[in-house]
């Protein structure tokens, strides 16, 4: 894979691995796990994974972990999910 394509994650995979979940609203749940940052939407019921080779990797963590409201967040998360 490239280190700018955002692979689709197999959720199944992270079933039962401990995660870090860094944003939840009604649209989008942000979470860390092993490999990397996976974004969830609650509408379309799929999701992403950004691994933490990725040169965006860590600027959407921080984003997403500081950002002012949950409409900031959910907005990068919906920009990761392009």
């Amino acid at each position: 894979m490239n280190m700018n394509e955002i692979a689709p994650p197999r959720i199944s995979r992270f079933i039962g691995q401990k995660s870090l979940v860094i944003h939840n609203s009604a649209r989008y749940v942000a979470s860390i796990v092993g490999p990397g940052l996976v974004v969830q939407s609650h509408q379309l019921g799929s999701g992403k994974l950004m691994p933490p080779s990725h040169p965006q990797y860590a600027d959407y963590v921080a984003g997403i972990q500081t950002a002012i409201d949950s409409n900031d967040a959910d907005a990068l998360c919906s920009a990761m999910m392009r």
